[in-house]
């Protein structure tokens, strides 16, 4: 497999399956952030395109090209992480204040 600086089409494949599956166990997230609901699913969506594009260049023998959809679908599926983890980090706080009031 060709891996220029590190990106590995399985390894990606795997996390972006990670993130789909967070945002189908957890629609309230989306459901309470309205820029979630309406950038996530887009971004896992063009994501999988570029994964899916980059295995078509590889079979072909394309060697630029696989590279160029890695990175592409690495940057999406590294904005992806971090909007999840800011929404999962917002969900927090109110959960702890319903912690610390049970322990009382």
């Amino acid at each position: 497999m060709y891996k220029p600086n590190g990106l590995d089409r399985k390894s990606l494949q795997i996390q972006l399956e990670n993130y789909k599956l967070i945002t189908e166990l957890s629609p309230e997230l989306l459901d309470e952030f309205q820029f979630a609901k309406g950038e996530l699913p887009g971004k896992l969506e063009l994501a999988q395109i570029y994964l899916n594009q980059s295995r078509e260049c590889e079979e072909s023998g394309d060697k630029p090209q696989p590279y160029d959809a890695l990175a592409s679908a690495n940057i999406l599926i590294v904005e992806v992480g971090a909007m999840l983890k800011l929404l999962l980090h917002q969900n927090i706080p109110s959960n702890m204040d319903n912690l610390h009031l049970d322990q009382s």
